[in-house]
């Protein structure tokens, strides 16, 4: 039975339901059960559910909280092995290891902007123009300093931890 169009929403046979997902139908009806998916209507004595119940049942896109215990585990367990998988081929660093790299890149940041005084001083640069770049690296090194206090760069650590 196709799609019908009816008050309550898209509507789908089961069979409509297996086609599109590519399973079997007794597949399909266990999953739909197992999610709690009640049929929206009957058609012709045959039910019929609501795409949106359907999808989210077979698509896996369910929340956590509305999930019953046993999935909600399945679903944690899951997503643990996927983090570690991901630590294990490199692809996500520990909190430690981002704030180690993000520190090292910062400290050669900041010996960088200590020492360009002393260096375009060497290279004849007036007193003048030496104030004003010094004035501009104190005003650089307080923004960045505001900036990584005010947790600019913590959600990009927030995520590995």
């Amino acid at each position: 039975m196709p799609a019908q169009r009816l008050s309550k929403g898209l509507l789908l046979s089961l069979s409509a339901v297996s086609q599109a997902w590519g399973m079997a139908r007794e597949t399909a009806k266990k999953r739909l059960d197992v999610a709690g998916v009640e049929p929206a209507d009957k058609i012709k004595g045959h039910p019929v559910f609501a795409l949106k119940d359907v999808v989210i049942a077979l698509s896996g896109s369910e929340e956590p909280a509305n999930m019953t215990p046993f999935a909600r585990k399945a679903h944690y367990q899951a997503e643990l092995e996927k983090l570690k998988l991901g630590h294990e081929s490199g692809e996500l660093l520990t909190r430690f290891e981002v704030e180690r790299e993000i520190t090292g890149i910062f400290a050669g940041v900041s010996q960088f902007l200590d020492t360009l005084p002393d260096q375009l001083e060497r290279h004849g640069v007036d007193s003048d123009q030496l104030g004003y770049v010094e004035t501009l690296l104190d005003d650089l090194r307080t923004k960045l300093h505001k900036d990584i206090a005010n947790g600019i760069f913590r959600s990009a650590v927030a995520d590995t931890g």
